[in-house]
């Protein structure tokens, strides 16, 4: 156990980092978040599609208001196929619970705010360079604040750098960084449009390529992700938009707001962490496979956060894993079944397989979707068969 005061620094304040601070804190811990833009929540970078579970916990580890956050909810997806410049609709999801649609940037500057108010130093325009571990033991952050080099020494760290993970590479808790890109616009629609759920497109343009349109009230939010580089996505988006938005919503009256998004892991090789250093969210690899989702990834090392920082312990990483240890089983699990789609054909092969047998599957759990699918889908073709 470590004695006197026990600082924490957090690499990254994004919803991974601004939650990893809010429950370090309450644990008696000195906290300081490294943050290297401007303002907390910028720029933009995911949907923000969540099951009620998963923010449900968001919001009870940190204790920030749930009605601020929520913009749309969502009971299906509807799975559209693009094939010979066409698309047919060929699978409707049908959840059990809502899928939300989140504000992220309101989300994350409402997670500020708490942790702000418990205490959380929160130095922004902060861009740490290297980690060293000094004679002490203890972990020497550089970093580069309004053209000035500083060095602060903490206790404990935790990386919530995001899926770049340069930092994470430097410290050897990542052997290779390999992501897909997802872009995204925001498209405003000034009649009526027919997107009344959220649309995911898969065609024969790439195993890995997926599209999606989701409805924000009198808004659109457009989007594709592939393991292709950002300027072919760019591409791929921009000729969606221009080519056959209009024919997917039924109205030519739409203009784009703007343009966002980032990197989105698919190689699950981090180690979650050594010593007192543990990482989160996409710093640490670790997303949903078949949709590159984090959320919920996050609000489970959370807990295991929580859980392994009480008592103050040393080499606290050890516990963080072993915590996380499910999780990992079971995201690696997915990952296999995800590769084997991907041997066969990626999304499309699957989307047009399924539709042979129906054109509704039923998601009970939308945080394990591909265990879900495939436990709609055995049951379907008991009773097909």
């Amino acid at each position: 156990m470590l004695v006197g005061l026990v600082t924490t620094g957090i690499i990254g304040g994004g919803i991974g980092g601004l939650l990893s601070s809010i429950v370090i804190s309450k644990l008696g811990f000195d906290v300081t978040v490294f943050e290297e833009h401007e303002f907390i929540g910028l720029p933009k970078h995911c949907t923000g599609l969540v099951s009620e579970e998963t923010l449900n916990n968001i919001v009870n580890y940190s204790g920030i208001n749930l009605k601020e956050v929520i913009k749309a909810k969502f009971d299906e997806y509807m799975i559209v196929r693009f094939v010979s410049n066409r698309f047919n609709v060929a699978l409707n999801l049908k959840f059990s619970k809502n899928v939300l649609l989140i504000d992220r940037v309101k989300t994350e500057q409402l997670l500020a705010h708490r942790a702000k108010d418990l205490g959380v130093n929160i130095r922004l325009r902060s861009i740490v360079s290297s980690v060293r571990v000094n004679q002490k033991g203890k972990y020497v952050v550089k970093y580069m604040s309004k053209h000035n080099v500083n060095n602060t020494t903490f206790s404990y760290l935790i990386i919530a750098e995001g899926a770049k993970r340069m930092l994470s590479s430097k410290l050897g808790l990542c052997k290779h960084v390999r992501n897909y890109y997802g872009l995204q616009t925001l498209i405003k629609v000034s009649s009526k449009h027919d997107v009344k759920a959220p649309l995911i497109i898969v065609g024969p343009v790439s195993k890995y390529f997926f599209g999606w349109i989701v409805p924000v009230h009198d808004e659109l939010i457009v989007g594709i992700m592939d393991k292709a580089p950002p300027t072919e996505v760019y591409t791929s988006l921009t000729m969606l938009i221009r080519k056959y938005l209009k024919r997917l919503i039924n109205t030519e009256n739409f203009e784009i707001e703007e343009y966002f998004g980032g990197l989105i892991p698919y190689d699950m090789t981090c180690t979650l962490g050594v010593g007192n250093i543990c990482s989160i969210g996409d710093a640490s690899s670790l997303v949903k496979p078949l949709t590159g989702g984090g959320l919920y990834v996050i609000a489970k090392q959370i807990k295991a956060l929580s859980e392994a920082f009480k008592g103050h312990r040393d080499n606290v990483a050890i516990l963080y894993r072993d915590k996380l240890s499910p999780l990992i089983k079971a995201l690696r699990r997915d990952l296999v079944v995800k590769r084997f789609i991907d041997s066969l054909g990626g999304y499309d092969s699957l989307v047009r397989f399924l539709s042979v047998f129906t054109n509704t599957l039923k998601v009970y759990d939308y945080d394990n979707l591909l265990g879900s699918l495939l436990s709609s889908f055995s049951m379907l073709t008991k009773e097909f068969l």
